[in-house]
């Protein structure tokens, strides 16, 4: 009897914790039950970090949701493109908050194709790195710090190319292995 009391007592206390999080902003709550749902399929979360705001955001998040919820294993990722000279300093501010959340991070540079689109071959990169990394670590879900402004510029760039209303849809918060809970 003690210990179911003290069960729902810390139930109690998660539930009050989530919608009190949820009045200050709406997308804390879809974060939260979708990461509840990765830590009862025991998944874990990759952590995609650029170093920028809406990635430290990201970790941050993480990081004070562990304390709530079991998430299973959590692995912050910094990835170097080498296009910019302060991505080095940004990856240490990231490295440093994964640190005082207790998340392991993994810091990769990576090599880019000489042709073709820059932008699109340091996506590629991106991805099929994260996606290895996850792999080799047995995490099935990967996090990226996209936020609506991305969505509009994802939206727009998906019309200027041609794909006409019925194509001209922007990323899914919950996608191919993708969650984008900042959406």
């Amino acid at each position: 009897l003690a210990g179911g009391a003290a069960g729902r007592e810390c139930r109690c206390r998660r539930a009050f914790r989530l919608r009190a999080a949820v009045k200050l902003w709406p997308g804390v709550g879809r974060a939260a039950r979708a990461v509840e749902f990765f830590s009862r399929a025991g998944q874990g979360v990759l952590i995609a970090c650029s170093g920028g705001p809406d990635s430290q955001c990201l970790l941050d998040l993480f990081g004070k949701l562990q304390s709530t919820f079991n998430l299973g294993p959590l692995l912050a990722v910094g990835l170097d493109h080498g296009l910019r000279p302060n991505a080095s300093d940004e990856l240490d501010l990231a490295e440093n908050l994964a640190q005082t959340h207790g998340i392991p991070f993994h810091r990769s540079s990576l090599k880019l194709p000489k042709s073709g689109n820059l932008m699109e071959n340091a996506r590629d990169a991106r991805y099929a790195s994260l996606r290895d990394l996850a792999e080799a670590n047995h995490i099935a879900v990967i996090a990226t710090g996209h936020t609506a402004t991305d969505q509009a510029e994802t939206i727009l760039f998906h019309l200027v190319r041609g794909a006409g209303s019925a194509g001209a849809s922007g990323m899914c918060p919950l996608a191919h292995g993708l969650f984008r809970p900042l959406l």
